[in-house]
């Protein structure tokens, strides 16, 4: 390889992987410093390249020169868009305990007492933060991380650098998505079907005692009814969200 071939290789693997990085959702928290996604992005970019890239259309210019420019910022978006692809597939992985932790919380009467995410940039419930630090548990659990690395590793060999390559078709977003909500959905239906027979108790009482205060009495019954039902099914969740971890990998290696 000449030396426009190695520059370009390793500029546009870099494009692909620190735009993995910032994507991909346990690296976007502001609980990880810049210096260290940048560090991570470097090293994971020096690794891949000594092992060796595939060097198919990776050389900018037609007889081994440094090309035109216009040809290196194509080459450059399109790696960043890819790099963005992958990670928002492989953040399908989360979606599920993230969208049960919204569903819950908000049957529990918390949504009005969202608070600021230490790991996002927004603001989310206490049940929220708690669930999606179960999923990231459980991705670490169950080395799915390594999954995800192998995936990204795979992606120089399937798309190498400076090549044609194909986006992810709708059916499979889509089908990406649909499974990721229903699985969020199918995490929280314990949890608030019991939320739901607590209602059902406590308007009955409303009804036949109207004289109580169901507010100061209901806002601590969901509580403790909610808090209950997790612990209860927490290790059905658990089994549940690992049987979604492990079907949204198809997705994940596309």
């Amino acid at each position: 390889m000449t030396l426009p071939s190695i520059i370009f290789t390793i500029f546009m693997a870099l494009a692909r992987i620190a735009t993995f990085i910032a994507v991909f959702p346990l690296f976007t928290g502001r609980n990880l410093p810049n210096t260290v996604k940048i560090g991570f992005a470097l090293v994971l970019t020096g690794s891949w390249f000594l092992i060796g890239l595939p060097s198919t259309g990776v050389a900018p210019g037609p007889d081994g020169d440094w090309g035109s420019m216009t040809a290196w910022v194509f080459a450059a978006a399109r790696e960043t868009l890819l790099g963005g692809a992958l990670a928002f597939a492989m953040g399908l992985f989360l979606l599920p305990m993230q969208i049960a932790g919204a569903f819950i919380g908000q049957e529990m009467g918390l949504s009005m007492a969202s608070q600021a995410d230490p790991t996002g940039q927004g603001s989310s419930t206490i049940v929220n933060q708690l669930f999606m630090t179960i999923g990231m548990l459980l991705f670490f659990a169950f080395d799915l991380h390594h999954s995800v690395l192998q995936a990204l590793h795979f992606s120089f060999y399937t798309r190498p650098i400076g090549s044609e390559f194909e986006f992810l078709s709708a059916p499979t977003v889509l089908g990406g998505l649909s499974d990721a909500h229903s699985a969020g959905l199918l995490l929280s239906a314990p949890v608030v079907a019991a939320l739901f027979i607590g209602l059902v108790a406590l308007l009955v009482t409303a009804r036949t005692a109207p004289q109580l205060n169901m507010f100061t009495i209901g806002f601590p019954m969901r509580l403790a009814i909610g808090l209950i039902g997790v612990l209860i099914f927490f290790p059905e969740m658990c089994v549940l969200g690992l049987r979604t971890m492990s079907k949204l990998t198809n997705v994940a290696s596309w």
